[in-house]
């Protein structure tokens, strides 16, 4: 995972850090909804979007 993008996640408010989290998991879901069929370029995409979502997670729980 990319230090800038951890670095920013720690420095984000709680409802920040709450509103990014859905953020990414609407992107991922619409992904994953609107292709039929997915290729490999999508899966990595979509994988991106879900190590984000596992980091932010993990912050919220960390903080909690």
């Amino acid at each position: 995972m990319n230090s800038k993008f951890l670095l920013a996640v720690s420095r984000m408010t709680d409802e920040e850090l709450l509103e990014y989290l859905v953020g990414e998991a609407e992107v991922r879901a619409v992904a994953i909804y609107q292709n039929d069929i997915l290729t490999e370029e999508d899966w990595k995409r979509i994988d991106e979007r879900t190590e984000r979502i596992e980091t932010i997670k993990g912050e919220i729980l960390r903080r909690m």
